[in-house]
């Protein structure tokens, strides 16, 4: 999945979600 993606989720979610993508 694109880190960007991950990111902006975990924004949202307020969670590391980036780590999970990766």
């Amino acid at each position: 999945m694109d880190m960007s993606l991950g990111f902006r989720i975990s924004g949202r979610i307020g969670k590391p979600v980036a780590e999970v993508f990766d």
